[in-house]
């Protein structure tokens, strides 16, 4: 699969699941990538970590409940959940068909840079713009 059309921002399904792709490693068969979870899931996920803030305080290298409230259009009340970012080449087997927009992006970016996520891919993020 060519992933020279795929650059941070880029939404893209795999079955029924809706990802925005953050890098690509060079090295292994590994892609990083946000799932988007729906409104109903994302109202939950936002929940969830509601209830367990101060546990998620006293332990900050946990990124289970890494989300980010995405303001894009099409993605409006839905969240990225950052909390597993690395999956297999293969996840990525269907064309992009949105981007999100810059707030977004930027606030994704600003989530991994501070928190506990492989260093290849706070690298690949810190040289995008």
């Amino acid at each position: 699969m060519d992933f020279t059309g795929l650059t941070f921002g880029v939404v893209f399904t795999f079955l029924d699941d809706t990802y925005v792709f953050l890098a690509d490693s060079a090295d292994t068969d590994i892609v990083y990538a946000a799932k988007i979870l729906d409104q109903e899931k994302s109202r939950l996920a936002l929940m969830m970590r509601d209830k367990y803030e101060n546990v998620i305080k006293s332990n900050p290298k946990n990124v289970t409940f890494t989300l980010v409230v995405l303001m894009t259009k099409d993605f409006q009340d839905q969240v990225a959940s950052l909390n597993r970012s690395d999956y297999e080449r293969s996840l990525i087997g269907f064309p992009p068909y949105k981007r999100l927009n810059e707030e977004d992006c930027k606030k994704i970016k600003e989530e991994i840079l501070k928190g506990s996520f492989p260093p290849e891919l706070k690298e690949k993020l810190s040289l995008t713009t």
